[in-house]
C-alpha cells in the first residue's frame, strides 16, 4: 500500500523550535520531495537533508490557529518522469545556521507512485499540523 511519508521534527527543528519565542511563527522556507530510502537503523531526527532530492515546492499556506500551525504545499507532476515519492522535508530559517531540515519523513519502500507528468496530469495538495503544547 503506498502512501506519503509521516514527518518528524529533526534535531535542527528541535533546536529551532526552541530559539522560537511564545506565539511566534516557525519561519518555513519551502517543501522538498525526494525518492530516497534511508538504511535500516537510520534516526530520521538526524537528517540534515532529503537523501535523493527530486523538487522543492513552495509553501503555499501557512494557517495558524492557537497552538498549531497548518503548513501546506502543492504537487503538481509537470514535467516530471514517473517516480516513487518516498520522503517529504519541511525545511525552515533558523537565525544563526540558515536554512535548516525541519522536520522529515520517509515511506522507504511504500512511497506513493507518481505517474509521468507528460501521461498523466497529478496535482497533490498536501501539509503538515504542528501543534506546540507544553
Amino acid at each position: 500500500m503506498s502512501r506519503l511519508p509521516d514527518l518528524v521534527l529533526t534535531n535542527a527543528g528541535v533546536a529551532l523550535l526552541a530559539k522560537t519565542p511564545l506565539g511566534s511563527q516557525i519561519p518555513v522556507t519551502k517543501w522538498q520531495i525526494g525518492t530516497g530510502v534511508l538504511p535500516n537503523g537510520t534516526d530520521t531526527r538526524d537528517r540534515t537533508q532529503l537523501v535523493e532530492a527530486l523538487k522543492d515546492i513552495p509553501i503555499s499556506a501557512v494557517i495558524n490557529e492557537g497552538n498549531q500551525a497548518l503548513v501546506k504545499g502543492q504537487f503538481i507532476n509537470t514535467n516530471l518522469a514517473a517516480f516513487t515519492w518516498s520522503e517529504t522535508g519541511l525545511f525552515a530559517n533558523d537565525p544563526d545556521v540558515g536554512e535548516v531540515l525541519y522536520a522529515y519523513g520517509n515511506a522507504g519502500s511504500e512511497g506513493a507512485p507518481i505517474p509521468d507528468g507528460n501521461v498523466q496530469f497529478r496535482e497533490i495538495e498536501f501539509g503538515v499540523q504542528l501543534v506546540f503544547d507544553v
